[in-house]
């Protein structure tokens, strides 16, 4: 976690028997109290005394009041028809902003992509001679999408094209990226959960795999599990028993056995490896849907081909050699090419569900297009800082994009810079329209689903979330009264604030936005 520490350097004034004119110690004076308003790095902008007065500011002033006066809090709201300020509140400051940075790499990834764009992933064989081949080749892109059934289809062509021997191996060509698999600053001991699963050029399923646990009708049968995407790739060790209706589900999915203690001196691993055991103990309640977790894989390109490989074995196709990692060869030739859907499809999956790892993926993908291969998250970052700069024109002093998704807190941004880019992309033509096609909607979808369904917020809110420990962060439109939208931007951090009493707070200040 990174600690910013601000200093502020003093004045020291030495007095002098000499006599000196009063006029020089008024001057002296004066010159002090203005060096002393500039040593303030970043301004505290608050509230102009003009717009405190009207009735509107007064509002959201006692709904803050009431709610969390002593926070951390940055906002700024903005009537998008007229570029007008309506509220701001330290919106010059620096925040943490968690996961509403992923809004950056949207945008930027629209604006150097395209919405039309499509990723293409290549299939390859070498030495096709009858119903056999050499090698297979697996060419990666940096799909974001890529899934198991893309895998499953591409089983499916090679058993279509009479192929029934792989007299070599699977090999997957990864070399698109480079081998950098973690954001910057990512915490180490998250790196086993889904949502920091690692960045690859060959992404199946965003690199995670994900284990249900599934209650029975018997009180003390065992619970069902079910691993999706479906593989031999790992173990499951089942103690879970189905409970009675209305008791408490206890379920846990873990590394450890039950019963064992888990090593502290040794970190756990970096995502789930072959033929590692995912343990699932506890007890789930009859009247319970499921109970899941999601845990990373370590090594995508040797997931993505042993999923391959059991595909093409369902099929009738014997592979003879192993999966690999490794470059095309010069002479393999096409047999396949799966497209992704247009990247404005892809986002609303990203941006809507706030997918870590595909939106990293983007990341890499943007510098691999700006540059030469291999794609990285500096040659990203770099990008869409470059993006926010000289296309959107935002003032980018402090702004820190440490990564694409918000997941690392080196991050940081402004209330104000934020909303710049809101603005911008409402008003920009090329990709706005796909750009807040991608936000979740208040009460009805994605990580806003179950926020304001009897609010009069309902259906009329488009917003990112962004929530880590002691950080919550909201940003995007109202539709507001007719022919006017506003943008938003909330940012808290170091509040004691569960993300339900956050959120509840951001209802109150946009309802009495709605109803001015």
């Amino acid at each position: 976690m990174m600690v910013i520490n601000q200093t502020k350097q003093g004045v020291t004034v030495h007095r002098s028997t000499a006599k000196i004119p009063a006029l020089f110690f008024t001057f002296l004076f004066a010159t002090l109290i203005a060096s002393c308003e500039t040593t303030q790095s970043i301004p505290e902008i608050g509230i102009n005394k003009k717009q405190a007065t009207t009735p509107l500011l007064q509002r959201i002033e006692a709904v803050i009041s009431r709610q969390n006066p002593y926070a951390k809090l940055g906002i700024q709201i903005v009537r998008l028809q007229k570029n007008e300020i309506i509220y701001q509140q330290n919106a010059y400051q620096m925040f943490t902003p968690a996961s509403i940075l992923k809004l950056y790499t949207a945008a930027a990834a629209l604006y150097y992509l395209g919405p039309s764009y499509r990723f293409q992933t290549q299939v390859l064989v070498e030495d096709l001679h009858k119903n056999q081949i050499g090698d297979l080749y697996v060419r990666a892109s940096g799909d974001p999408s890529f899934s198991a059934n893309d895998i499953t289809k591409i089983a499916n062509t090679v058993k279509q094209l009479g192929i029934k021997n792989i007299q070599g191996n699977i090999v997957i060509d990864d070399n698109q990226f480079d081998g950098v698999l973690w954001g910057n600053g990512w915490m180490w001991n998250d790196m086993i959960n889904g949502y920091s699963a690692p960045i690859n050029a060959l992404n199946v399923d965003c690199n995670r795999i994900a284990v249900f646990a599934w209650p029975q009708k018997k009180a003390g049968d065992p619970v069902g599990i079910t691993v999706e995407p479906y593989t031999n790739f790992i173990n499951v060790k089942v103690t879970a028993k189905t409970a009675e209706e209305n008791t408490p589900s206890t379920v846990h999915f873990g590394l450890t056995a039950p019963g064992e203690k888990e090593n502290k001196s040794t970190p756990p691993p970096h995502g789930l490896m072959k033929n590692q055991t995912v343990y699932v103990s506890g007890q789930l309640s009859k009247n319970k849907t499921y109970q899941y977790e999601t845990f990373s894989v370590a090594n995508p390109s040797l997931f993505a081909g042993f999923l391959l490989k059991e595909q093409l074995e369902k099929n009738g196709v014997q592979v003879k050699g192993q999966v690999r990692q490794g470059n095309t060869a010069e002479n393999a030739r096409l047999i396949d090419t799966v497209s992704s859907r247009p990247l404005s499809e892809t986002l609303i999956d990203i941006v809507k569900f706030s997918n870590n790892q595909a939106i990293e993926t983007l990341l890499k993908a943007i510098g691999l297009k700006q540059g030469e291969a291999p794609g990285s998250f500096e040659k990203g970052t770099k990008a869409v800082r470059e993006f926010l700069t000289q296309e959107v024109k935002i003032k980018t002093k402090g702004l820190v994009n440490a990564d694409g998704s918000g997941l690392s807190r080196y991050s940081q941004t402004s209330p104000e810079q934020m909303t710049s880019l809101l603005s911008y992309m409402w008003h920009n033509f090329r990709g706005g329209a796909e750009f807040v096609a991608t936000f979740p909607i208040a009460g009805e979808d994605g990580t806003l689903n179950n926020a304001w369904k009897n609010s009069p917020l309902r259906g009329r809110v488009r917003a990112k979330t962004g929530a880590m420990s002691n950080i919550c962060s909201l940003a995007g439109y109202l539709d507001g009264t007719p022919l006017e939208t506003y943008a938003f931007t909330f940012m808290m951090n170091g509040s004691s604030f569960t993300a339900e009493q956050c959120r509840k707070l951001y209802e109150q200040i946009l309802v009495e936005v709605l109803a001015s």
